[in-house]
Protein backbone atom coordinates (compact mmCIF):
# COMPACT_ATOMS: atom_id res chain seq x y z
CA UNK A 1 0.00 0.00 0.00
CA UNK A 2 2.85 2.36 0.88
CA UNK A 3 4.45 1.70 -2.52
CA UNK A 4 1.20 2.56 -4.31
CA UNK A 5 0.88 5.82 -2.35
CA UNK A 6 4.51 6.66 -3.16
CA UNK A 7 3.93 6.03 -6.87
CA UNK A 8 0.80 8.24 -6.82
CA UNK A 9 2.74 11.05 -5.09
CA UNK A 10 5.52 10.81 -7.70
CA UNK A 11 3.00 10.93 -10.58
CA UNK A 12 1.26 13.97 -9.07
CA UNK A 13 4.63 15.69 -8.60
CA UNK A 14 5.61 15.00 -12.23
CA UNK A 15 2.29 16.38 -13.49
CA UNK A 16 2.71 19.50 -11.30
CA UNK A 17 6.22 20.06 -12.65
CA UNK A 18 5.02 19.67 -16.25
CA UNK A 19 2.17 22.13 -15.69
CA UNK A 20 4.55 24.62 -14.10
CA UNK A 21 7.07 24.17 -16.91
CA UNK A 22 4.29 24.78 -19.45
CA UNK A 23 3.57 28.21 -17.97
CA UNK A 24 7.25 29.09 -17.59
CA UNK A 25 7.98 28.19 -21.21
CA UNK A 26 4.92 30.11 -22.43
CA UNK A 27 5.89 33.12 -20.26
CA UNK A 28 9.42 33.19 -21.72
CA UNK A 29 7.97 32.84 -25.23
CA UNK A 30 5.65 35.82 -24.66
CA UNK A 31 8.46 37.97 -23.25
CA UNK A 32 10.78 37.13 -26.15
CA UNK A 33 7.99 37.54 -28.71
CA UNK A 34 7.05 41.00 -27.47
CA UNK A 35 10.74 41.99 -27.31
CA UNK A 36 11.10 40.90 -30.94
CA UNK A 37 7.96 42.77 -32.01
CA UNK A 38 8.50 45.98 -30.04
CA UNK A 39 12.30 46.03 -29.75
CA UNK A 40 11.95 46.65 -26.01
CA UNK A 41 12.34 44.41 -22.94
CA UNK A 42 9.24 43.05 -21.24
CA UNK A 43 8.57 41.62 -17.79
CA UNK A 44 5.56 39.47 -16.87
CA UNK A 45 4.73 39.09 -13.17
CA UNK A 46 2.13 36.32 -13.47
CA UNK A 47 1.28 34.09 -16.42
CA UNK A 48 -1.15 31.21 -16.77
CA UNK A 49 -2.27 29.39 -19.89
CA UNK A 50 -5.11 26.86 -19.91
CA UNK A 51 -5.60 24.74 -23.02
CA UNK A 52 -8.66 23.15 -21.45
CA UNK A 53 -10.39 26.52 -21.10
CA UNK A 54 -8.48 28.01 -24.08
CA UNK A 55 -7.47 31.17 -22.22
CA UNK A 56 -4.37 33.09 -21.18
CA UNK A 57 -4.26 35.16 -18.01
CA UNK A 58 -1.44 37.71 -17.62
CA UNK A 59 -0.87 40.05 -14.69
CA UNK A 60 1.70 42.76 -13.85
CA UNK A 61 3.13 43.19 -17.34
CA UNK A 62 5.65 45.99 -17.86
CA UNK A 63 7.25 47.19 -21.09
CA UNK A 64 10.54 48.90 -20.29
CA UNK A 65 12.24 51.89 -21.88
CA UNK A 66 15.50 51.40 -23.80
CA UNK A 67 18.79 52.62 -22.33
CA UNK A 68 19.27 56.40 -22.33
CA UNK A 69 15.94 57.17 -20.66
CA UNK A 70 15.72 57.98 -16.92
CA UNK A 71 12.37 56.26 -16.36
CA UNK A 72 12.34 52.47 -16.24
CA UNK A 73 8.80 51.72 -17.40
CA UNK A 74 7.01 52.81 -20.57
CA UNK A 75 3.81 50.75 -20.22
CA UNK A 76 2.29 49.39 -17.03
CA UNK A 77 -0.41 46.78 -17.72
CA UNK A 78 -1.88 45.15 -14.59
CA UNK A 79 -4.13 42.75 -16.50
CA UNK A 80 -4.36 41.12 -19.92
CA UNK A 81 -6.91 38.44 -20.76
CA UNK A 82 -6.76 36.39 -23.94
CA UNK A 83 -9.26 33.81 -25.19
CA UNK A 84 -7.95 31.66 -28.06
CA UNK A 85 -8.86 28.69 -30.23
CA UNK A 86 -6.76 25.54 -29.77
CA UNK A 87 -7.53 23.99 -33.17
CA UNK A 88 -5.74 26.58 -35.35
CA UNK A 89 -2.61 26.32 -33.14
CA UNK A 90 -2.20 22.72 -34.30
CA UNK A 91 -2.06 24.06 -37.87
CA UNK A 92 0.48 26.76 -37.03
CA UNK A 93 -2.11 29.57 -36.95
CA UNK A 94 -2.92 32.02 -34.13
CA UNK A 95 -6.62 32.80 -33.73
CA UNK A 96 -7.53 34.93 -30.70
CA UNK A 97 -11.26 35.33 -30.19
CA UNK A 98 -10.91 37.96 -27.43
CA UNK A 99 -8.17 40.20 -26.02
CA UNK A 100 -8.84 42.48 -23.06
CA UNK A 101 -6.07 44.88 -21.99
CA UNK A 102 -5.93 47.13 -18.94
CA UNK A 103 -3.18 49.73 -19.20
CA UNK A 104 -2.77 51.62 -15.94
CA UNK A 105 -0.02 54.01 -17.05
CA UNK A 106 1.57 54.93 -20.35
CA UNK A 107 4.69 57.08 -19.91
CA UNK A 108 6.00 59.15 -22.82
CA UNK A 109 9.54 60.41 -22.18
CA UNK A 110 11.75 62.93 -23.96
CA UNK A 111 15.33 62.46 -22.75
CA UNK A 112 18.04 65.12 -22.31
CA UNK A 113 19.05 64.70 -25.97
CA UNK A 114 15.52 65.51 -27.12
CA UNK A 115 14.74 61.95 -28.24
CA UNK A 116 11.31 60.44 -27.53
CA UNK A 117 10.98 56.88 -26.21
CA UNK A 118 8.06 56.21 -28.59
CA UNK A 119 10.47 56.32 -31.54
CA UNK A 120 12.22 53.28 -30.04
CA UNK A 121 9.01 51.30 -30.14
CA UNK A 122 9.45 49.31 -33.36
CA UNK A 123 5.97 49.56 -34.94
CA UNK A 124 5.65 53.26 -34.05
CA UNK A 125 9.24 54.13 -34.93
CA UNK A 126 8.86 52.50 -38.35
CA UNK A 127 5.87 54.74 -39.11
CA UNK A 128 7.75 57.87 -38.01
CA UNK A 129 10.69 57.00 -40.29
CA UNK A 130 8.42 56.94 -43.33
CA UNK A 131 8.26 60.76 -43.17
CA UNK A 132 11.90 61.11 -44.26
CA UNK A 133 13.46 59.93 -47.56
CA UNK A 134 15.10 56.53 -47.19
CA UNK A 135 18.80 56.08 -47.71
CA UNK A 136 20.10 53.01 -49.51
CA UNK A 137 21.43 51.58 -46.24
CA UNK A 138 18.02 52.05 -44.61
CA UNK A 139 16.32 50.23 -47.50
CA UNK A 140 18.69 47.28 -47.15
CA UNK A 141 18.14 47.16 -43.39
CA UNK A 142 14.36 47.29 -43.92
CA UNK A 143 14.51 44.30 -46.27
CA UNK A 144 16.30 42.28 -43.59
CA UNK A 145 13.60 43.00 -41.01
CA UNK A 146 11.14 40.16 -40.43
CA UNK A 147 7.52 40.61 -41.33
CA UNK A 148 5.12 41.40 -38.46
CA UNK A 149 3.57 38.44 -36.68
CA UNK A 150 0.35 37.49 -38.43
CA UNK A 151 -2.67 36.46 -36.44
CA UNK A 152 -6.43 36.82 -36.27
CA UNK A 153 -8.03 38.80 -33.43
CA UNK A 154 -11.83 38.75 -33.48
CA UNK A 155 -12.43 41.19 -30.62
CA UNK A 156 -9.99 43.64 -29.02
CA UNK A 157 -10.93 45.85 -26.07
CA UNK A 158 -8.63 48.00 -24.00
CA UNK A 159 -8.79 50.42 -21.09
CA UNK A 160 -6.15 53.13 -20.55
CA UNK A 161 -6.28 54.99 -17.24
CA UNK A 162 -3.45 57.52 -17.35
CA UNK A 163 -0.88 58.95 -19.78
CA UNK A 164 2.16 60.75 -18.36
CA UNK A 165 4.57 63.02 -20.26
CA UNK A 166 8.08 63.69 -18.94
CA UNK A 167 10.50 66.08 -20.63
CA UNK A 168 14.16 65.96 -19.48
CA UNK A 169 15.47 68.08 -22.35
CA UNK A 170 15.16 71.41 -20.51
CA UNK A 171 17.10 70.67 -17.33
CA UNK A 172 17.79 68.14 -14.60
CA UNK A 173 14.28 68.39 -13.19
CA UNK A 174 11.81 67.09 -15.81
CA UNK A 175 8.69 68.89 -16.92
CA UNK A 176 5.84 66.51 -16.02
CA UNK A 177 2.23 66.57 -17.17
CA UNK A 178 -0.38 63.91 -16.40
CA UNK A 179 -3.54 63.09 -18.35
CA UNK A 180 -6.27 60.98 -16.71
CA UNK A 181 -7.93 59.89 -19.93
CA UNK A 182 -9.93 56.84 -18.68
CA UNK A 183 -10.23 55.56 -22.23
CA UNK A 184 -12.28 52.48 -23.21
CA UNK A 185 -12.19 51.28 -26.81
CA UNK A 186 -13.34 48.19 -28.73
CA UNK A 187 -12.30 46.91 -32.16
CA UNK A 188 -12.95 43.87 -34.33
CA UNK A 189 -11.04 41.83 -36.89
CA UNK A 190 -7.38 42.77 -36.45
CA UNK A 191 -4.73 40.64 -38.14
CA UNK A 192 -1.49 42.31 -37.11
CA UNK A 193 0.21 42.58 -33.72
CA UNK A 194 2.04 45.74 -34.82
CA UNK A 195 -1.35 47.31 -35.50
CA UNK A 196 -2.47 46.53 -31.93
CA UNK A 197 0.58 48.35 -30.51
CA UNK A 198 0.19 51.34 -32.83
CA UNK A 199 -3.53 51.49 -32.06
CA UNK A 200 -2.90 51.62 -28.30
CA UNK A 201 -0.35 54.42 -28.68
CA UNK A 202 -2.44 56.37 -31.17
CA UNK A 203 -5.66 56.28 -29.14
CA UNK A 204 -3.83 57.16 -25.91
CA UNK A 205 -2.11 60.21 -27.42
CA UNK A 206 -5.29 61.48 -29.08
CA UNK A 207 -6.68 62.30 -25.63
CA UNK A 208 -3.64 64.38 -24.64
CA UNK A 209 -1.59 67.37 -25.78
CA UNK A 210 1.62 65.30 -25.89
CA UNK A 211 1.93 65.64 -29.67
CA UNK A 212 2.24 69.42 -29.44
CA UNK A 213 4.41 69.28 -26.29
CA UNK A 214 6.91 66.75 -27.65
CA UNK A 215 6.75 67.30 -31.40
CA UNK A 216 5.71 63.69 -31.96
CA UNK A 217 3.83 63.11 -35.24
CA UNK A 218 0.63 61.62 -33.87
CA UNK A 219 -1.34 62.46 -37.04
CA UNK A 220 0.94 60.27 -39.15
CA UNK A 221 0.50 57.46 -36.65
CA UNK A 222 -3.29 57.89 -36.66
CA UNK A 223 -3.35 57.81 -40.46
CA UNK A 224 -1.29 54.62 -40.53
CA UNK A 225 -3.55 53.01 -37.92
CA UNK A 226 -6.68 53.96 -39.90
CA UNK A 227 -5.18 52.42 -43.04
CA UNK A 228 -4.22 49.30 -41.09
CA UNK A 229 -7.69 48.90 -39.64
CA UNK A 230 -9.21 49.31 -43.11
CA UNK A 231 -6.91 46.61 -44.53
CA UNK A 232 -7.76 44.30 -41.61
CA UNK A 233 -11.50 44.84 -42.12
CA UNK A 234 -11.22 44.16 -45.84
CA UNK A 235 -9.18 41.02 -45.15
CA UNK A 236 -11.78 39.86 -42.61
CA UNK A 237 -14.63 40.43 -45.09
CA UNK A 238 -12.68 38.56 -47.78
CA UNK A 239 -11.93 35.67 -45.39
CA UNK A 240 -15.58 35.49 -44.31
CA UNK A 241 -16.70 35.46 -47.94
CA UNK A 242 -14.21 32.70 -48.79
CA UNK A 243 -15.34 30.70 -45.76
CA UNK A 244 -18.98 31.15 -46.81
CA UNK A 245 -18.20 30.09 -50.37
CA UNK A 246 -16.24 27.08 -49.11
CA UNK A 247 -19.11 26.09 -46.80
CA UNK A 248 -21.57 26.46 -49.69
CA UNK A 249 -19.30 24.36 -51.93
CA UNK A 250 -19.01 21.63 -49.31
CA UNK A 251 -22.78 21.71 -48.74
CA UNK A 252 -23.37 21.41 -52.49
CA UNK A 253 -20.89 18.54 -52.74
CA UNK A 254 -22.63 16.77 -49.87
CA UNK A 255 -26.03 17.36 -51.51
CA UNK A 256 -24.70 16.04 -54.84
CA UNK A 257 -23.30 12.96 -53.11
CA UNK A 258 -26.63 12.34 -51.39
CA UNK A 259 -28.45 12.81 -54.70
CA UNK A 260 -26.07 10.43 -56.49
CA UNK A 261 -26.42 7.87 -53.71
CA UNK A 262 -30.22 8.24 -53.76
CA UNK A 263 -30.28 7.79 -57.53
CA UNK A 264 -27.98 4.77 -57.25
CA UNK A 265 -30.22 3.25 -54.60
CA UNK A 266 -33.28 4.02 -56.72
CA UNK A 267 -31.66 2.26 -59.69
CA UNK A 268 -30.81 -0.75 -57.54
CA UNK A 269 -34.35 -0.81 -56.11
CA UNK A 270 -35.81 -0.56 -59.60
CA UNK A 271 -33.66 -3.43 -60.84
CA UNK A 272 -34.64 -5.55 -57.86
CA UNK A 273 -38.30 -4.72 -58.43
CA UNK A 274 -37.99 -5.73 -62.10
CA UNK A 275 -36.23 -8.93 -61.11
CA UNK A 276 -38.90 -9.77 -58.53
CA UNK A 277 -41.71 -8.90 -60.97
CA UNK A 278 -40.13 -11.02 -63.68
CA UNK A 279 -39.72 -13.93 -61.29
CA UNK A 280 -43.31 -13.55 -60.13
CA UNK A 281 -44.57 -13.55 -63.74
CA UNK A 282 -42.61 -16.68 -64.52
CA UNK A 283 -43.91 -18.38 -61.40
CA UNK A 284 -47.49 -17.39 -62.22
CA UNK A 285 -47.14 -18.62 -65.81
CA UNK A 286 -45.76 -21.90 -64.58
CA UNK A 287 -48.66 -22.40 -62.21
CA UNK A 288 -51.16 -21.57 -64.97
CA UNK A 289 -49.63 -24.21 -67.25
CA UNK A 290 -49.80 -26.86 -64.52
CA UNK A 291 -53.50 -26.14 -64.04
Amino acid sequence: MKKIIKIIVIIVAIIAVLLLAKNIIAKITIENGVRFTTGLPLKVGYFNISFRDSLIDIEKMELFNPSGYPDKTMLNMPKIYVDFEVGPLLKGKVHLTDIKIHMKEFVVVKNKDGKINLDKLKPVGAIQKKKTPKKEADKKAEKKESKPIKLQIDNLSFRIDKVIYKDYSKGEEPYIKEFNINLNEKYENIDNLNLVISLLVSKALMKTSIASLSGFDVKGLQSSVSDGLKVSQEAAIKAAKQAQEEAARQTQEAADQIADKTAEMADVTQEKAKSLWGGLKEKTASLVKKD
